[in-house]
């Protein structure tokens, strides 16, 4: 009968043979992202945000490149509840292949509308 001593010793193999399999699936599982994520640059969405609940508005996002894994960079416009414009450059972070968190997908038409009559405001 096996003692738990030898088990322990078995199992500790056993892992130190499989990690390095399982960094080269995660390797390989992140290359296959990104080319997949890289096809959705240019995609835009609408998000309804609000401030406490109150007062709703639109954000809106478009895809302008896929950094790492798990994130996105993105062009986001708003004009909030109290009139604050603001047009940003930022990372956001996606959950693998999940762009949902970035709202509902829209036409890139309806994008560069609301970004362009933003910045029209900002320059008047």
């Amino acid at each position: 009968m096996e003692n738990k001593k030898q088990l322990k010793s078995e199992l500790e193999e056993l892992n130190k043979k499989i990690e390095p399999i399982k960094d080269k699936i995660e390797e390989i599982e992140s290359r296959e992202s990104m080319v997949k994520n890289k096809k959705r640059i240019g995609e835009c969405f609408v998000f309804e945000n609000s401030c406490s609940g109150r007062e709703k508005w639109n954000l809106y996002f478009k895809v302008i490149g896929i950094p790492e894994r798990d994130f996105v960079e993105v062009i986001s416009c708003q004009k909030t509840e109290y009139g604050t414009i603001e047009i940003k450059k930022e990372t956001k972070c996606i959950f693998r292949d999940d762009f949902s968190s970035l709202g509902e997908p829209i036409e890139a038409e309806i994008f560069e509308d609301n970004f362009n009559k933003l910045n029209e405001e900002i320059n008047s």
